[in-house]
């Protein structure tokens, strides 16, 4: 189980190839984070909000994006196996490679 951030503001943060496995970002905000080469495998994304983030050349192996705004989010070249997209606003994602 990774750390806590549910309901915090983390805005524009860049965090590239950071370790972020199993992490909780419940209900966050996240919008235009850079999470590029980062791990999120199992962290729980459920309703935070992600617009224009980019997770670009990121492993998304059984994260949780359930009911997520991802509106612009960069996923290209990203692992993404067992990923949960269920209720999540994927309008304009990238996603080419993944």
């Amino acid at each position: 189980m990774g750390a806590e951030f549910q309901e915090s503001v983390l805005a524009n943060i860049h965090a590239n190839g950071a370790e972020l496995r199993g992490c909780d970002f419940r209900g966050a905000n996240l919008e235009g984070a850079v999470l590029s080469n980062a791990s999120v495998a199992g962290a729980n994304f459920s309703d935070a909000h992600l617009d224009n983030a980019s997770f670009q050349f990121s492993n998304l192996t059984k994260a949780n994006f359930t009911g997520a705004s991802l509106r612009g989010v960069n996923l290209r070249i990203s692992l993404m196996v067992q990923t949960i997209f269920s209720g999540a606003d994927l309008t304009g994602c990238l996603v080419y490679g993944a």
